[in-house]
């Protein structure tokens, strides 16, 4: 039932595309004026664009842990501050930093740039008016000459004491944790006690906060900053050896903004990837020398320009809608360009066996569109519908572009229907005209539509009816010469149609040269070519039935050729019995032609073997009486042959196959073992193209510092009994958990720890701290009292008081721990991984003492996605394969194919996450986009060849596969060959981790799905029982070829005369 009605839907599609091509052969200027001034008024909308560089909104998931942890702070303690930060490195690491004189020369460039001053609305803002405030009132910064302590200048170069060195700052001692500010430290033993005696490296931070000033005042001050830091570069690096590296909250901002092409040499770039691609696509499409009127220059030109028509007006549509562009829009394009040309090659592949069929150049272009127009229509929607499922993730990286590229992708479509195909149409108008003339073709079109030259259909092509004119039995088809005696009966279809030469000799390689029976003159070439075209259509009703008789005919003439090598071979007695048979009268050519014994053991089964091409015809197939090989100069020819002569013979060897069918298993086995160790990372830095000082300042913060440079908060926002004995008991032991996390540097800046351990010193102090366990008020009075404390010999405690959020009533409402981890280095310790440990320890202590407790840092956001992007990736490919299986459901024959597109789009995906690995590619929001384009890449190629398959002919699945190769195998090659080509200005000029990674992938991706399309599903697809699509046309599948000539003679319809019974 539901088979009956996906045929009839099926055919509906395939008269539709007949019908439609009728209408544009009749107006096909009109479609290409309004699709030219459609595209070009709307797509100038995409020059007026808005960009988001915002590295958050870009790769950040909105409403994630990390940013609902921010907003808890920001509640409580109003905005996350914003870093900046001065590395000083000595250029030859064995270089001492730690002397008085680059003590002295980097306290220029710290006071120099306190010094700072920007001027916004007329208000002029220094350092000191946008920083964030410590518990004291002073802007939090922290640099080397702070830890020798106020006004000692002349201490500057001495030993510290190691790891912590105390300095006199606001009336108390404070211990500075040394690691925090200096890098590649030599610790020595001075008199007993550890000194940090040498460091190559300093760091040096400034906090501003927007809580101070308008974030355009903080922005321009960065702005300053950041260039202020770059004119002391050259100077120190010259004078004094040392290297110094900036860094500002604005930074990925600004180098995401860089990381884009700037929009001439993005035209520059897209025009040299059109350059290359079109001249491939025109050199694919080329003739012989000799014929180049038959060639599709125009076609293949225009294909490309339709393609970026089409991407064009998708561009504008999209960017009017609101949608802002981001970096991953800068590859789609490319991405478009190369699908684009996809479909056209299909197209263009399927005009070439039409034009054997059909002589009317309408009725031509119309069948061509019948056979490919479902083909691209299954790879459009499925590519839509991938695109469109990545579009439900919540990254406005992967949304934009995901929407952008399926918008874009199905105006490609569209524009191939309403821009390539009038052109297609012209261009058969060119071609039918005597001679061919491209004036006459293409602007000769009188007010019907009709060209001058055009041959005039005899029928009602826009009713569907697609029957062929009375023909009569053609001249050609009569005996011509002899046949050797030992040829008869063979299991072959016999060429009554070849002249073997006086010798009896055929030349394998001159088989697709052959197109006519006898030498023509060139004045009668026109006639020739039409007098073969009704004797094909004679005995061929469609594209398929002819590529069939084509298979047969060339397996025909390859064994012709090795049993009369053989004959050459045997004993005179043989030779000149075989003579006599060659020089017998004609009467014996039309007689059954009968082998003899001798004969038949020395030529032997013509497919058999473990080694042997296995395309064997079945006994009771009728003779393919009519030389139905591709006429010399036919755009493509060169490579269709090759792979119905070459590659498809070689794939049906058996020990081909054995090989081809371990090669998967072992292809997806090792693939699968690679992509168990598959590496979950997302670096902001990546996001910035090469040479960019934040790229520096990172590697050298990792370099010198081991990463421990990212500052993190523990944020305790809900109420918590802090007065009872048990749960001060268990925040200590959790805070003394968190130092001996793997990644957190030990020393963290906890002013409730220090308060807790300040009252524990002593068994008197803790019988204090004992008896407020039912009184939180004695207990808030008694914190506030303690942050009012100066010790010289202790830390003072009003540094924490911006740590704690009292409410109206005096109690403690928030507090928050400061601790340093590791930001850089190997994602085992630091990264997303680091961020989940934490949040473990924050999990247990909730759910084992109620004590809630969150964990933010700025990285959280973009370490977010490496924690989900893993299921999330799955999810997404999931859903895209199974919208995929929906519509090969609907526009595929046959379950198993179905299931097989399935298959082969997970075996792609599989190997691509393999090869990943291989070449060191972790799984990020970057390259997680590419796996939502291999689908659609995957599609176009498995789609393509899984189609071809069911509408083949051939009665063994070696011959149907054989008949899909030629069919289908070289516009699968020259879609991956173009898409490769497009890749060509990532190739040469490499800009950013984010384009090389894209251009690995998408070189994966094709190369995978080429290899899967032309080597792996062929083979599976002849081993599977598939049955044939039904035959949607009116044909008569059983009637035999010289019957159906008979009939065409008496003027009978011959629509579907077929050698080739299912």
């Amino acid at each position: 039932m539901f088979a009956t009605w996906k045929g009839r839907f099926v055919g509906r599609i395939e008269r539709f595309f007949y019908n439609y091509t009728c209408f544009v052969y009749r107006h096909p200027w009109k479609f290409i004026w309004v699709t030219l001034l459609l595209s070009l008024s709307v797509g100038t909308l995409t020059f007026f664009r808005q960009k988001e560089f915002d590295t958050e909104i870009n790769f950040a998931m909105p409403d994630s842990k990390a940013v609902k942890a921010r907003e808890l702070y920001e509640k409580h303690f109003g905005q996350w501050p914003r870093d900046a930060a001065v590395v000083a490195s000595a250029v030859d690491p064995d270089d001492n930093l730690l002397t008085k004189e680059h003590l002295d020369e980097l306290r220029a460039l710290t006071d120099d740039i306190a010094n700072v001053t920007v001027k916004v609305d007329g208000r002029s803002w220094r350092f000191e008016d946008i920083c964030a405030r410590d518990g004291t009132g002073e802007c939090d910064m922290a640099t080397v000459f702070m830890v020798y302590g106020e006004d000692s200048e002349d201490r500057y170069g001495t030993p510290l004491n190691y790891p912590r060195h105390p300095s006199i700052r606001h009336g108390g001692l404070f211990p500075w944790p040394v690691a925090f500010l200096m890098g590649n430290i030599t610790v020595e033993d001075v008199n007993g006690r550890q000194k940090a005696t040498r460091a190559s490296s300093f760091i040096f931070r400034w906090a501003v906060t927007p809580d101070a000033a308008p974030k355009a005042a903080i922005l321009q001050w960065e702005k300053a900053f950041l260039h202020k830091v770059m004119d002391w570069t050259p100077e120190f690096r010259d004078k004094h050896g040392i290297e110094l590296l900036r860094y500002a909250r604005r930074t990925p901002e600004d180098e995401l903004a860089n990381s884009f092409y700037p929009l001439m040499e993005f035209l520059i770039r897209m025009g040299c990837c059109g350059l290359v691609v079109g001249i491939y696509c025109v050199v694919a499409n080329l003739s012989g020398f000799g014929n180049g009127h038959k060639s599709k220059l125009v076609p293949a030109i225009m294909g490309l320009v339709s393609a970026v028509l089409g991407s064009f007006l998708g561009f504008g549509i999209v960017y009017s809608a609101g949608f802002k562009h981001v970096v991953t829009m800068e590859v789609t394009p490319y991405l478009c360009m190369g699908i684009g040309v996809n479909d056209l090659l299909v197209i263009l592949n399927a005009y070439a066996p039409a034009s054997q069929i059909e002589a009317d150049p309408m009725k031509k272009c119309a069948r061509t569109m019948k056979d490919s127009g479902l083909a691209i229509t299954i790879t459009t929607l499925a590519n839509v519908i991938a695109f469109g499922i990545g579009a439900s993730t919540g990254y406005t990286a992967v949304v934009n572009f995901c929407v952008l590229t399926a918008v874009a992708l199905g105006f490609v479509y569209i524009y191939a229907l309403t821009f390539f195909l009038p052109f297609l149409c012209l261009d058969a108008r060119r071609e039918a005209c005597s001679p061919p003339s491209y004036l006459k073709g293409y602007f000769g079109v009188g007010r019907g539509g009709t060209a001058k030259g055009d041959a005039t259909p005899s029928t009602n092509i826009m009713s569907g009816d697609s029957s062929k004119p009375e023909v009569s039995p053609p001249a050609s088809t009569q005996a011509f010469s002899p046949q050797p005696e030992g040829d008869r009966d063979i299991a072959f279809p016999t060429i009554e149609t070849i002249d073997l030469g006086p010798s009896g000799d055929y030349d394998v390689e001159e088989a697709g040269k052959t197109t006519t029976l006898t030498p023509i003159r060139e004045e009668e070439e026109a006639s020739d070519a039409a007098e073969a075209v009704t004797e094909i259509s004679a005995v061929a009703s469609g594209v398929h039935e002819l590529v069939a008789l084509q298979v047969l005919q060339q397996e025909d003439r390859i064994q012709q050729k090795l049993r009369q090598r053989r004959q050459r071979r045997q004993p005179a007695a043989g030779s000149a019995a075989t003579h006599e048979a060659n020089h017998a009268p004609d009467v014996e050519a039309q007689a059954p032609r009968q082998e003899s014994e001798a004969d038949s053991k020395t030529a032997g089964p013509p497919c058999s073997g473990f080694f042997s091409v296995q395309l064997a015809k079945p006994a009771d197939s009728s003779p393919v009486s009519v030389d139905v090989e591709e006429p010399r100069g036919l755009h493509g020819k060169w490579m269709r042959l090759y792979f119905r002569r070459f590659w498809g013979r070689w794939l049906t060897i058996p020990a081909v196959k054995v090989f081809v069918v371990a090669l998967w298993l072992t292809y997806v086995g090792l693939c699968g073992f690679s992509a168990s160790k598959l590496r979950v990372e997302f670096e902001v830095s990546n996001t910035a193209p090469y040479g960019s000082y934040f790229i520096d300042f990172l590697g050298g913060v990792d370099e010198a510092f081991g990463g421990f440079n990212l500052p993190g908060v523990l944020l305790y926002s809900e109420k918590q009994h802090w007065w009872t004995k048990a749960t001060r008991e268990a925040f200590m032991e959790f805070e003394d958990e968190l130092t001996r996390v793997e990644g957190v540097h030990p020393e963290t800046q906890s002013g409730l720890y220090r308060f807790y351990e300040f009252y524990s010193r002593t068994p008197e102090l803790l019988q204090e701290l004992n008896e407020m366990e039912n009184d939180p008020k004695a207990f808030s009075d008694k914190l506030r009292q303690w942050m009012n404390r100066t010790m010289i010999t202790s830390t003072p405690f009003k540094l924490f008081k911006t740590d704690f959020n009292f409410n109206d009533d005096g109690e403690l409402e928030a507090y928050k721990t400061k601790f340093f981890m590791r930001a850089y280095s190997d994602p085992p310790l630091g990264g997303a991984p680091l961020m989940q440990r934490i949040r473990d320890k924050c999990d247990r202590v909730k759910r084992d003492h109620g004590i809630t407790v969150a964990t933010f840092t700025d990285a959280f956001v973009y370490y977010e996605s490496d924690l989900i992007l893993v299921p999330q990736t799955l999810v997404q490919l999931s859903a895209a394969l199974v919208g995929v299986l929906l519509v090969s459901i609907f526009l595929l024959h046959g379950a198993i194919t179905c299931a097989l597109v399935l298959v082969m789009l997970i075996s792609i995906d599989l190997g691509v996450f393999g090869f990943m690995t291989v070449f060191d590619l972790p799984l990020n929001l970057i390259t997680s986009i590419n796996l939502v384009v291999s689908i659609g890449f995957s599609v176009d190629f498995t789609t393509h060849i899984c189609h071809a398959y069911t509408l083949a002919v051939g009665r063994t699945p070696n011959h149907r596969m054989v008949e899909t190769m030629a069919l289908m195998g070289a516009p699968v090659f020259s879609g991956g060959m173009s898409t490769f080509l497009a890749l060509t200005p990532f190739l040469i000029v490499q800009r950013s981790y984010s384009y090389d990674s894209w251009c690995l992938m998408m070189i994966l991706v094709v190369a995978c799905g080429v290899l899967h399309a032309l080597v792996f599903l062929p083979v599976i697809l002849s081993l599977l029982p598939i049955s044939k699509a039904r035959n949607r046309t009116n044909s008569q599948p059983n009637q035999a070829p010289t019957e159906a000539r008979g009939q065409a003679a008496k003027g009978q319809d011959n629509k579907g005369a077929v050698s080739l019974p299912a």
